[in-house]
């Protein structure tokens, strides 16, 4: 990776760049690399990702998928009670 370092940046320009950085939860520095990566990184970032994938699903097609019925899933162990009448006969010591 390399270092970048950019001076004389307009404040209005500044500000914004924080505004947006803010909003997508990340420093100003994260956000200015993402800019640059989405316009520079073509092809599977930013809005090129969408067709990336398009194009991927017509190329090698589609994936279907059988799932299971609802009612087929499993119920969840209780592992509590066994503990608690282990615990209300006294043999749990």
């Amino acid at each position: 990776m390399a270092t970048l370092t950019i001076r004389n940046v307009d404040i209005v320009v500044r500000n914004k760049i924080k505004i947006e950085a803010a909003k997508n939860g990340r420093s100003m520095e994260a956000e200015v690399r993402a800019l640059l990566a989405e316009r520079y990184l073509p092809g599977v970032l930013g809005k090129d990702l969408l067709a990336f994938c398009d194009n991927m699903r017509k190329e090698f097609g589609g994936l279907d998928l059988e799932l299971p019925p609802r009612d087929s899933y499993q119920q969840i162990p209780d592992f509590i009670q066994p503990y608690l009448d282990k615990e209300a006969d006294g043999s749990n010591q």
